[in-house]
């Protein structure tokens, strides 16, 4: 509203005074107050229209304008900055809605719970093989098992070479006299016809054994032949008949035969020597003539 003047004065341009400030004031404000005088209403504006020239810079304050009579339309489009502005004067009602005001980036909030495990993903493909690594060390011995059973016995091997003889061993103590069966049968001066005689013969059971004969036939007469053997029931065994020519009675007259021989006989057989004689008017005689059988287990 309009201030109605004291009587008897002059009549004032209502305006003087936001002139004054208008004058030192900066352009911006100058047009907002001069906006503000227009939403007052006098009769006296009408003499004339008020510019911010009318108005000297710093004469006009904010309680010279009515609250809300200046509109963001009053105010030129980039004539207000932030230095026109007082910090701390703007709060979040004066803002337009939808315009919002970020301030300082806040400190951080605490740690949130883990969250719950997703499930496991899909296997992927088997990667290239990697470079194979240095070998590693050795590691300690392990406790010794228990012994396997035994195996089967393996085939023999190969005989290997005869070794050397070792030193004869020390000369053993005498054994005692063994078992022995010995058949023995011997004669003097048995007559040697040209038919031949047994002049020494023994009878064994059968077994295996050695033998050994012989006999000394001496001619006492003119020159003849005499033969002898080793027989076993007759027939003739071991070096078989020898034969000797004898000369005249002393001179060469005598010849001696020997026999040995080793044989198993399956049955009970006869041993014997067996001798003979030819020529004119036999004369020969057999002296120490002799026969034995010795009964062994085993022939070498």
């Amino acid at each position: 509203m309009p201030r109605s003047l004291p009587p008897a004065q002059t009549p004032r341009n209502p305006f003087s005074r936001a002139l004054r400030w208008a004058r030192s004031s900066t352009p911006a404000l100058v047009a907002v107050t001069t906006v503000a005088a227009l939403g007052i209403g006098s009769a006296s504006f009408a003499a004339g229209m008020v510019t911010g020239a009318d108005v000297k810079n710093g004469s006009l304050t904010g309680k010279d304008v009515k609250d809300r009579t200046i509109t963001g339309n009053d105010v030129k489009r980039g004539t207000l900055k932030g230095k026109h502005i007082k910090n701390g004067t703007i709060a979040a009602g004066d803002l337009a809605p939808g315009v919002k005001i970020s301030g300082p980036v806040g400190p951080a909030g605490p740690t949130g719970q883990t969250g719950v495990a997703g499930p496991a993903g899909a296997t992927g493909p088997q990667g290239p093989q990697g470079v194979q690594g240095g070998q590693g060390l050795t590691g300690l011995q392990g406790v010794k098992g228990d012994d396997g059973d035994q195996g089967p016995k393996g085939d023999d091997g190969a005989q290997g070479p005869k070794g050397d003889d070792g030193a004869q061993g020390a000369k053993g103590d005498k054994g005692d006299p063994g078992t022995t069966d010995v058949w023995f049968d011997d004669g003097d001066g048995v007559s040697v016809p040209s038919g031949g005689a047994s002049v020494a013969q023994v009878t064994v059971p059968a077994g295996t054994y050695v033998v050994n004969a012989g006999a000394l036939v001496v001619n006492t007469g003119l020159a003849a032949t005499a033969t002898c053997s080793l027989q076993a029931d007759a027939v003739a065994v071991g070096t078989g008949t020898q034969s000797s020519v004898l000369a005249v009675a002393g001179v060469g007259d005598r010849s001696t035969f020997t026999f040995g021989h080793a044989q198993t006989f399956a049955a009970e057989t006869v041993l014997r020597v067996f001798c003979s004689g030819s020529g004119v008017s036999l004369s020969l005689v057999a002296d120490a003539a002799h026969v034995s059988a010795v009964k062994v287990t085993t022939v070498h």
